[in-house]
């Protein structure tokens, strides 16, 4: 548990559904929710791992220390944002979600349906805070905690309010989705035909204002908080955010199956989207597949007994990929102060504020266009006691969105947005369903998917050469790691390479790739990938009379040089301060020569040691009763259900640090998130 990371829910939710005729439905959904995470809360657990467990973590008067280590300002008391009283926060969410739908059935056409499904959403965030100036308060280096008082009285606080500052900011967020669906289906002796046609569009809309303020000394206090901002010395008008992303799409089906055993599918998309360029704001997106019911044949029916289903399937198309933010493709300038430009015209001191470009657009930027070919297979044995999916696939990813480097031009400006490129995808993905016991009172099912996928970057500028500064490199997977490869521990011996690259025993040694005897930038190399090498989950339901028992893990796996994070800190201290090794590493010394771990004080930035991420994790685990005596019916209650369930129970993983799936390690950039969270659950399901 963490001090001050608790919130407060309320949730109303109203649902109704009418049939007004044989042929018009009507529904509609309200759901209100209210979200209040107000209140101070450690913020960055990074002190908690660089704190000494010497330290004294309360005052003589029993208040919180804000320095445990006496080291003045290095140091601090990861919980004293909690604990001091010197922050005031107030956060609230609001959010209200509209949904409704009109069915339409034709009452002379039998199987001509029109439906409109209709959503909107407006979330309103409130967000106050402010600091006061008794969280500013300094202590002096090796002051003796009986005599750190004098730091914490008013009169020394009050020293800090030129420090005090807060702000105040309201968010809106608004968004609709409105889908409309014309659907026939028939069947016409051994031939059925389902057609559709869809119009659909949805927009979301991003509005923010804020201010803030700081300094307040003249005032003499901070009484009023976030709420006088207004007194403040110095006050600043934030820049009002303003986003608007709109998407129109048409949608054209047909699926057609003969005898249940030849089915055909083939669509057609078009697309639209305002984030992308004038001229390429539209997308068309075909899409055909054939499958063929095997087991639905005359000639299968010696061996039906055994697999009683079997469907291959193929199918090519292409899809459409948003990969932009709105405004992206139009370049940007800042004005005024903010710009940084001044210029005094003239003999006086009036300054004139210029403006400078600081992001070069593209009016060709547009869909990322991914074209595939699919085939699989579906089986089923043992009157479906197991069942087998299969898919594997290849897809090309044309006109790719990458940051490129550009030639150094006018402000500075290095690199732009540009659609080019080209990726290749191949994958596979297995699904295996299976009931392992079927029995009056007990069933035990099982379901295991595994999933594969490889890219390569094919295409880039259209010079063959590589982009170094943005890691991409042709002919290999996304997420290549570059650098310098290590490969041990300089020791007192190597004199050859000491003298050569100025090192010192106890520094890390990197790999000669070139053979010049010198480590130079071009000795870099491709030292692996972050892209995991697969995925796997596995679940498992076991029922027993009204009980149920459902365990689900999952895992993402590395090797072949996949699954690759830079995790620094399992190597090397936090920093150079021997008193941040908080990791058991047995560091290089002229008594232990390790070929693992540097010296304590190393910290050449050319060092990037590696981890594997993979991991195994019990996601989910629940236990379950459902009360089906005769006393529920007299009741007039439909089912009820009680429960308990646990989440993120443990994770095996060689990972040293927090969360492997995010790559969480100790002091990563000075800051260090929330563990995952071990979650525990108990409920009631009633049905009525």
């Amino acid at each position: 548990m963490i001090k001050g990371d608790d919130y407060e829910r309320f949730v109303m939710n109203s649902r109704i559904t009418g049939d007004v005729t044989d042929w018009l439905q009507i529904g509609g959904q309200m759901m209100y929710s209210h979200n209040n995470y107000s209140g101070a809360s450690v913020y960055d657990l990074y002190q908690t791992t660089r704190l000494s467990p010497y330290g004294q973590p309360t005052r003589v008067n029993g208040e919180v220390n804000k320095y445990p280590v006496n080291e003045g300002g290095y140091r601090l008391n990861p919980l004293w944002s909690v604990l001091s009283n010197t922050i005031d926060d107030h956060d609230i969410y609001n959010t209200t979600t509209l949904k409704g739908h009109i069915l339409l059935k034709c009452p002379w056409l039998r199987g001509l349906t029109f439906r409109m499904n209709g959503s909107f959403s407006l979330e309103n965030i409130e967000r106050d805070y402010f600091t006061h100036e008794g969280y500013y308060v300094r202590e002096m280096s090796g002051v003796a905690i009986e005599d750190a008082e004098s730091y914490y009285t008013d009169a020394a606080v009050s020293g800090y309010l030129a420090s005090a500052n807060g702000y105040t900011s309201r968010t809106k967020n608004k968004s609709y989705v409105w889908d409309n669906i014309l659907n026939y289906n028939g069947q016409f002796g051994e031939h059925f035909v389902d057609v559709t046609a869809v119009y659909t569009r949805d927009s979301y809309e991003y509005f923010y204002k804020g201010y803030s303020g700081s300094d307040f000394s003249a005032l003499g206090n901070t009484n009023l908080g976030y709420n006088g901002l207004n007194l403040a010395a110095t006050q600043k008008i934030s820049n009002p955010g303003y986003t608007k992303h709109t998407d129109v799409g048409y949608l054209g089906r047909l699926n057609y199956n003969y005898d249940q055993r030849y089915h055909l599918s083939v669509s057609v998309r078009r697309d639209g989207s305002s984030v992308f360029g004038a001229k390429k704001k539209w997308g068309t997106f075909p899409a055909v597949g054939l499958a063929w019911t095997v087991s639905n044949e005359k000639f299968w029916e010696p061996v039906s007994e055994y697999v009683n289903n079997l469907k291959i399937k193929a199918s090519w198309g292409k899809n459409g990929n948003q990969s932009l933010s709105p405004y992206q493709t139009l370049s940007k300038i800042t004005l005024g102060q903010q710009g940084g430009l001044p210029y005094a015209f003239g003999n006086t001191d009036n300054v004139s504020w210029g403006q400078r470009i600081t992001a070069m657009g593209n009016q060709l930027l547009g869909w990322e266009t991914t074209q595939s070919w699919n085939f699989g297979f579906e089986a089923g044995a043992f009157n479906n006691r197991v069942v087998l999916e299969l898919d594997a696939y290849k897809s090309k990813t044309t006109d790719q969105i990458f940051w490129r480097s550009i030639p150094v031009m006018i402000n500075g400006l290095t690199g732009m947005y540009a659609t080019m490129g080209r990726v290749d995808n191949w994958g596979i993905e297995v699904n295996l369903n299976t009931i392992n016991i079927e029995s009056k009172d007990l069933t035990w099912t099982s379901n295991l998917n595994f999933y594969l996928n490889r890219n390569k970057l094919k295409e880039l500028y259209g010079d063959g050469k590589d982009d170094i500064s943005n890691g991409l490199f042709l002919n290999k997977s996304l997420g290549a790691i570059y650098g310098y490869k290590n490969i041990g521990i300089v020791q007192e011996t190597d004199t050859e390479y000491i003298e050569a690259n100025g090192a010192q025993p106890g520094d890390v040694m990197f790999a000669d790739t070139d053979g010049d005897g010198k480590i130079t930038s071009e000795d870099r190399t491709i030292l692996g990938y972050s892209k995991e090498n697969f995925r796997m989950g596995f679940g498992n339901t076991v029922t027993w009379k009204g009980f149920t028992l459902y365990a689900m893990f999952t895992g993402v796996f590395g090797g072949r040089g996949y699954g690759m994070a830079s995790n620094l800190y399992a190597y090397r201290t936090l920093s150079d301060v021997n008193m941040d090794n908080n990791l058991n590493h047995g560091w290089w010394t002229p008594e232990n020569k390790s070929d693992k771990y540097p010296r304590i004080n190393y910290t050449d930035g050319r060092y990037n040691p590696l981890q594997n991420y993979s991991f195994v994790r019990l996601a989910d685990l629940s236990l379950a009763y459902t009360f089906s005596q005769p006393w529920v019916k007299k009741m007039h209650i439909n089912n009820i259900k009680v429960f308990l369930s646990a989440k993120n129970l443990f994770t095996i993983s060689s990972w040293d640090g927090g969360d492997p799936e995010i790559r969480q390690t100790i002091g990563s950039g000075y800051s260090y998130g929330y563990p995952l969270a071990r979650t525990y659950s108990v409920g009631l399901n009633l049905t009525f």
